[in-house]
């Protein structure tokens, strides 16, 4: 692989899942700081984190329809966009709406379905098996 293409695909899938998966467990971490800090109730924390899979469930079609009509570098490249406004939305929320609104913007990275995708441009057919078994092994 060199050094062009490490730069250009992995480094950005990989950071995009490192903040995906990062942002899907936070809540868990951090529940007891964002009720005290926010003054949440038990069911304001789980809308906030069902913001997050809903976001994710109903941008799956949307995002395909979207790799299929536009070029997926702009299409990758405004969703991790996204996830990073929806990151900003979430460090300076002060309610409930706006974590929630946050948390749903960060899900629109999907970062399985780009990675998976990727491979399949730059890996060559008959070492897409190695090379989904490499991408797994490391996380994207």
């Amino acid at each position: 692989m060199s050094i062009v293409l490490v730069l250009r695909v992995f480094i950005p899938f990989g950071l995009g899942y490192f903040l995906a998966s990062t942002f899907r467990s936070i809540n868990t971490v951090i529940s007891t700081d964002l009720v005290r800090a926010l003054s949440l109730s038990a069911s304001e924390l789980g809308f906030a984190g069902s913001a997050f899979f809903l976001s994710a469930t109903l941008f799956q079609i949307s995002y395909g329809i979207l790799l299929d009509r536009y070029d997926p570098r702009r299409i990758y490249s405004s969703f991790l966009l996204l996830c990073a406004l929806g990151a900003m939305i979430v460090s300076v929320s002060q309610e409930i709406v706006l974590l929630s609104i946050g948390r749903a913007l960060i899900a629109t990275w999907h970062y399985r379905k780009c990675s998976y995708f990727v491979q399949n441009i730059f890996n060559v057919v008959s070492k897409r098996t190695i090379a989904y078994g490499k991408w797994i092994g490391i996380g994207c």
